[in-house]
């Protein structure tokens, strides 16, 4: 969240985007994220090496 504060106050017209954890289902966690109000938050789906290519959709 420092990170995001900092880059507001030095650029506040800059467009952010946050990759986030599953931050272990902690919702305070989360609910950091969304205070800090990034225009874009991004999630990696991790999944099972078995079901990658299921998972994985190539274009």
């Amino acid at each position: 969240m420092k990170t995001v504060k900092a880059i507001r106050h030095q650029s506040p017209t800059t467009t952010l985007e946050t990759l986030v954890p599953d931050f272990a289902g902690n919702w305070n966690n989360l609910q950091c994220i969304i205070d800090v109000a990034p225009e874009i938050v991004s999630h990696n789906l991790e999944t099972v090496r078995r079901l990658t290519k299921t998972s994985k959709n190539t274009s």
